[in-house]
């Protein structure tokens, strides 16, 4: 029920009191005076402390006062046995700390009672400030205690001279989660991982929940920034191994901002704002760690700023799309077109897709970008088709748009009934680093796609993990070789067997395979010679604007007296027939 502290340089009187406590089972621990007592709660933390209020030496105004001033006493029951009840003892009692008095002679069913009552509610009291600082899913520490507990520290650090960081952790895609899995497993997973985290530090460190998947850590006494990475990294690496509920993995990443206290602010405030700077800093790469740095509130501004930007521009038409060709090597003819999106800003120009592409990942305007493409792409191929041109074109898929289970291919579908393109024009292609985020539900999302009649390539097929288990598990059609590995494919002996090997690979399982950046004619021959069906580059052309593209290539596609499922069959470089790599 309860541990007691009795103090009293009386050994009788403690005999008495502990006596008649053994009925209620309490735990008694006994202090034959005040210096006693004091000794005792410096290692350990009774619920109740009994203080005889005149003892030699240390008597108990003196010791209570100096437990008061222990850390975890400020709230501990201490009740006072005295015979002194005059005003002046009664006031020197309080101004000590005691919590409640009782006079001597004892009435010892009045003590039961008294005692039984401060315990209670020192229990309610210590329930309500649990539930006043504490997570109720995860059990840590929340913002108000964090704001509290940090107050403290930096407290401490400027007596001692210390350093201490704090790092700000955003759980990546864990709104997936929620959405796809419900937010019951939402909440089983952020218990876990509050587990985890708990695991990835040290002991002494101080973790915190602030509300939905953000957290927070703080790392006392450290010794500089290297001392803090490995912990961070500890921290990334710990929650990117996969989470095992309801009998199925589930794969979430952190990114981690990092301010350290005094160089990065000498306030509780400065210190917060700037490590969430540079948690968004770390979102770029996502499952990272990023350090702040002067300046970072102005590239926040100017990406916020941007983002207002973009989203005007998906609304009111300031995208266009530009089209790069594909020659296919064995009838030397264009036979596609690779869809890059453009952005007319109206102040600083045409944007290419490296400077806007990056922040729509990160705000998620990514997927409105996806349909905004995949929207045009169909307008587009439907209006050759009404000029008897076929045009197949392929489109560049984000792992965002995998993150809804059948929201992508929903959307295909509608614009194949409003339009009437055949989804055989059109080629969907994804990375292999988001086939890997999560490859159960990537396959399925995958497989839906395929039983459409899409056709899907790997790009930059090589930069990644490379698989040939989960390759030939796949239902894709191509592989883009990454123009990494042909760029210096002449110069460099390394790049040839690499593609060489690729090629192999993708023959072996009956796949198409694509060269991006050829830029010369000696790059051409290599990949020909090594098996290449198609490939794309400078060579051939530059991405260019609809009109350019329609001037110089379109005639290319032209649906000369055959029908069009005729004429389809024969141009479709994923036929058996026609494809040399089979």
């Amino acid at each position: 029920l309860g541990r007691i502290l009795i103090v009293d340089d009386d050994r009788t009187i403690r005999l008495a009191l502990k006596n008649i406590f053994t009925d209620q089972k309490f735990l008694i621990f006994e202090a034959r005076n005040g210096q006693q007592a004091i000794s005792f709660c410096k290692q350990d933390t009774p619920d109740l402390i009994l203080m005889d209020a005149i003892m030699p030496d240390v008597d108990g105004f003196e010791a209570c006062k100096t437990i008061r001033a222990l850390p975890n006493f400020n709230e501990t029951p201490i009740l006072m046995i005295t015979s002194l009840d005059d005003d002046e003892a009664i006031n020197k009692a309080f101004t000590a700390g005691t919590t409640d008095y009782i006079t001597k002679p004892l009435n010892f069913t009045v003590l039961k009672e008294r005692v039984s009552r401060l315990l209670q509610a020192n229990r309610v009291e210590k329930r309500v400030k649990e539930l006043a600082y504490h997570d109720s899913l995860t059990g840590l520490p929340n913002r108000t205690k964090l704001m509290q507990d940090l107050r403290l520290i930096l407290n401490r650090a400027k007596l001692d001279n210390s350093k201490f960081a704090v790092l700000f952790l955003d759980l990546d895609h864990f709104k997936n989660i929620n959405d796809s899995l419900g937010h019951n497993i939402g909440d089983l997973l952020l218990k876990a991982v509050a587990d985890r985290l708990q695991s990835a530090v040290r002991e002494s460190d101080f973790v915190a929940r602030l509300g939905g998947d953000e957290f927070t850590v703080i790392l006392e006494n450290v010794e500089g920034p290297d001392a803090v990475s490995a912990i961070a990294q500890n921290i990334c690496s710990s929650l990117s191994n996969p989470f095992v509920f309801i009998q199925q993995k589930m794969f979430v990443t952190a990114s981690v901002g990092i301010s350290i206290y005094p160089v990065d602010g000498t306030d509780v405030n400065a210190l917060l704002k700037h490590a969430d700077l540079a948690m968004f800093s770390a979102k770029k790469s996502r499952n990272n760690f990023s350090f702040y740095q002067q300046g970072m509130e102005d590239q926040v501004a100017r990406r916020m700023e941007l983002e207002q930007e973009l989203r005007y521009a998906i609304a009111h038409e300031q995208l266009v799309l530009h089209y790069q060709p594909q020659l296919e090597l064995k009838s030397n003819r264009v036979i596609a077109a690779e869809t890059l999106i453009r952005w007319e800003h109206p102040k600083l120009g045409f944007l290419s897709p490296a400077e806007f592409i990056p922040l729509a990942e990160e705000t998620g305007l990514i997927k409105d970008l996806t349909l905004w493409v995949i929207k045009q792409t169909f307008s587009q191929i439907s209006e050759w088709k009404k000029q008897n041109f076929d045009v197949k074109l392929s489109i560049n898929l984000s792992a965002k748009d995998l993150e809804t289970p059948g929201a992508l291919s929903e959307f295909l579908k509608y614009q194949i009934d409003t339009t009437g393109v055949s989804p055989a024009l059109i080629e969907l292609e994804l990375t292999e680093s988001m086939l890997m985020d999560d490859p159960e539900q990537s396959k399925k999302e995958l497989l839906a796609l395929k039983d459409m009649g899409f056709v899907l390539a790997i790009d930059d097929f090589g930069t990644g993990y490379s698989s040939l288990n989960y390759l030939k598990n796949l239902p894709v059609d191509i592989l883009k070789i990454d123009r990494s590995f042909i760029q210096e494919i002449e110069l460099n002996a390394e790049d040839k067997p690499i593609v060489k090997g690729i090629i192999a690979l993708a023959q072996s399982l009956g796949l198409t395979t694509i060269a991006e950046g050829i830029e010369n004619e000696q790059q051409k021959e290599i990949v020909r010679e090594l098996g290449c069906d198609i490939i794309q580059g400078y060579l051939i052309s530059r991405p260019v604007p609809r009109e350019e593209f329609e001037r110089t290539f379109l005639n290319e596609f032209k649906v000369r007296g055959k029908s069009h499922r005729t004429k389809q069959r024969e141009n479709s470089t994923f036929d058996t027939a026609d494809n040399s790599s089979r």
